[in-house]
């Protein structure tokens, strides 16, 4: 179990899928994310795409984000994400889908979705992070000054095709953080 940091759903705890593919954010990590994009929250759609238990969706509805686009094609962390919208009541402000992450990307563009959030946090594989950021570049999912948080094993950085204002990268030990801000 790890629990929400701050909103209105502070201190509730939500499960974590028992699962190798999955490493929830640590809470010091996720609570420095959401300080580092705190003016961006509120009323903001969020894509969440590789899930894992909810978590950063959920923390992103607790600090009054309007909607998530929460994304895992693993069945344990999918019923998982489901239990835990069921059981903060959220299930009404989330849209969960059980796709490879590609797929996922593909469906948003058809849809024409547009994220103010997008958070990226692959089980530490550095190619699906720039497959996934090369996709969401050519579906135009991005809003206009838009957010894209990678987390990764390693610095990551973003392509040069993607037109950021400006990236931060945060060092956590064995956890690499890459916040970029579009045009």
């Amino acid at each position: 179990m790890i629990r929400i940091i701050a909103g209105f759903l502070r201190s509730r705890l939500i499960k974590v899928p028992n699962i190798d593919a999955t490493r929830p954010t640590k809470d010091r990590v996720r609570e420095a994310i959401f300080s580092a994009i705190s003016g961006n929250i509120t009323d903001a759609t969020v894509l969440d795409l590789f899930a894992g238990s909810g978590a950063f969706g959920l923390e992103a509805l607790s600090r009054q984000a309007k909607f998530v686009y929460s994304n895992d094609k693993h069945p344990l962390a999918y019923q998982t994400i489901f239990e835990n919208c069921q059981s903060l009541n959220l299930t009404n402000r989330v849209k969960l889908t059980r796709l490879d992450f590609k797929k996922a990307i593909e469906s948003y563009g058809e849809q024409k979705l547009k994220f103010d959030i997008i958070f990226i946090d692959p089980p530490y594989q550095t190619e699906y992070a720039l497959q996934a950021l090369t996709a969401i570049q050519q579906h135009q999912l991005i809003a206009p000054r838009g957010i894209i948080i990678l987390e990764s094993d390693r610095e990551c950085m973003f392509p040069t095709n993607l037109a950021m204002s400006k990236t931060k990268t945060y060092d956590y030990g064995d956890t690499y953080v890459t916040i970029g801000w579009t045009l």
